[in-house]
């Protein structure tokens, strides 16, 4: 393949790897967000316990309960998640350095047409100094 082709080859490879990376941000950032959300639920569910030594009617029982039960959901929900995010994060990662290699394939091919270019060039003008006329 030609020069032009390897360097829009190598062009599109970087707008890939920054694509890419602006993904893994945010999934990182999203992963730190889930993190502090899960560090409230789980202190929403530590004062959230029946209080010890005292009288409580029936209503309140299951109004506590209920509350703990949709807390426990939501913070299981969240670890589901971040979990889900770290699995896509080191799928991105692997993507990038496969994208790595193959832009310093591409880039080692470039710089091979370059160098057999200087070469050729080198040659052509060796043969027209030996084929001028000397006066």
């Amino acid at each position: 393949m030609k020069e032009k082709k390897f360097n829009l080859l190598l062009i599109l490879k970087k707008l890939k790897k920054n694509k890419s990376l602006n993904g893994l941000n945010t999934l990182i950032e999203e992963r730190e967000k889930l993190t502090n959300i899960n560090k409230t639920l789980s202190d929403m569910m530590n004062s959230s316990y029946f209080p010890k030594n005292e009288l409580m009617s029936s209503g309140l029982v299951q109004q506590i309960s209920k509350y703990q039960r949709e807390i426990q959901q939501k913070i299981d929900t969240s670890k589901s998640r971040k979990e889900y995010l770290s699995t896509e994060i080191s799928q991105n990662l692997k993507q990038l350095a496969e994208l790595k290699k193959q832009t310093d394939t591409i880039e080692d091919k470039i710089h091979k047409i370059q160098k057999r270019r200087s070469e050729i060039k080198e040659i052509k003008s060796e043969m027209n100094i030996l084929n001028k006329p000397n006066f």
